[in-house]
């Protein structure tokens, strides 16, 4: 899975959520440090000089690497179609090292709106979904850790910049870009990109304002984008409650259940592949009861044999010919590997002389 990033629906692909927590301080303290020239804070960046941008992602990239602190970072729009207007809100909150954080994706327009909220602490996501009143929950594994140009790096890809002047001195030092047009990694339909870029002396983004134009046919819609990173330093992100309501979505795999030479078969049917599976098995009559990991892929056709061996229920993709016929009804349930989440069950009678 890839790094979540929160940006506009027209240009990202967004994994939003609450925010919870304290915030440290902004690193945009005042000094009587001697005022920047755009040559001081572009000269140590990849990919920008004093003289014009060559490469802004190389840019981002190396702000997001010279960031360990935690962060908040927001961004507000406005997308204006001939008949209607779509307003957004996005932000990240992230903790030191951005792998424990919560986003946030709003949207909104006339007579409807929807949110979706994510969380993560490294090792576990989890995304809270509310649309036209229903709210849905999903863990999920995590995407890698969020950085400061997560909220905006797309669009800002889709312009080119100059560099204008430089403005500020010491932690407030801010080099200022103006944009000049579409870029190359700009849709074809997509006109009138203008506004201006911040970014610090790190090369992180620290304030944009962006306005572009897309075209479809005799339709013009126009996006107005406001990001700015708000906090910079100790930023505190706690675990939302509804984290406890989600559940790892079910693998949708059929299988089917029966007997042969005295063991119970298990037979993938239809649906997803499944890498590996853990196998319940329930004797009904004793309530004997294993759960036994197989680690073999499942895909359609693919048979999974229940058995006794040396005294226990064992579950393979093979019956050893030193196996012991089972007898009775036994209850069969299909679980995924990773979580143990159900995906199909279903119960057996099997006859020893069958």
């Amino acid at each position: 899975m890839t790094r979540t990033a929160l940006a506009l629906c027209l240009a990202l692909l967004l994994v939003g959520a609450g925010c919870t927590g304290t915030t440290g301080p902004t690193g945009d303290t005042t000094t009587d440090a001697t005022p920047a020239s755009a040559a001081d804070i572009a000269g140590p960046l990849p990919g920008i000089s004093a003289d014009g941008v060559s490469n802004l992602s190389a840019t981002l990239a190396a702000g997001d690497r010279n960031t360990t602190a935690g962060f908040v970072a927001v961004v507000n729009a406005t997308v204006v179609r001939p008949d209607s207007r779509t307003y957004w809100n996005d932000s990240i909150r992230a903790a030191p090292g951005g792998d424990t954080y919560v986003t946030t994706h709003r949207e909104h327009g006339t007579g409807w709106n929807s949110t979706l909220v994510s969380w993560s602490n490294g090792s576990v996501a989890a995304t809270k979904q509310t649309s036209s009143g229903e709210t849905t929950y999903r863990l999920s594994d995590p995407s890698g850790p969020v950085r400061p140009s997560d909220a905006v790096a797309d669009v800002l890809r889709m312009g080119n910049f100059t560099v204008v002047n430089a403005t500020g001195a010491g932690d407030a030092a801010r080099l200022v870009l103006r944009a000049t047009g579409p870029s190359a990694a700009a849709s074809d339909r997509r006109t009138n990109y203008s506004g201006t870029l911040r970014l610090d002396e790190r090369g992180r983004p620290r304030a944009a304002t962006i306005t572009y134009v897309t075209t479809t046919g005799a339709r013009n819609v126009t996006t107005h984008v406001d990001f700015r990173l708000d906090r910079l330093g100790n930023v505190a992100v706690e675990r939302p409650a509804w984290v406890s309501q989600a559940e790892w979505p079910a693998p949708k795999a059929a299988f089917d259940f029966g007997s042969e030479n005295g063991s119970v078969v298990v037979t993938h049917h239809t649906g997803n592949t499944l890498d590996g599976a853990r196998v319940r098995v329930t004797d009904a009559t004793t309530n004997e009861s294993v759960t036994r990991r197989v680690n073999a892929t499942l895909s359609a056709g693919v048979r999974l044999y229940v058995y006794r061996s040396d005294g226990a229920i064992r579950v393979g993709t093979e019956q050893p010919r030193d196996a012991v016929a089972l007898s009775g009804t036994y209850r069969v349930a299909v679980l995924d590997a990773a979580h143990g989440v159900y995906v199909d069950s279903g119960t057996v009678t099997v006859n020893a002389t069958a």
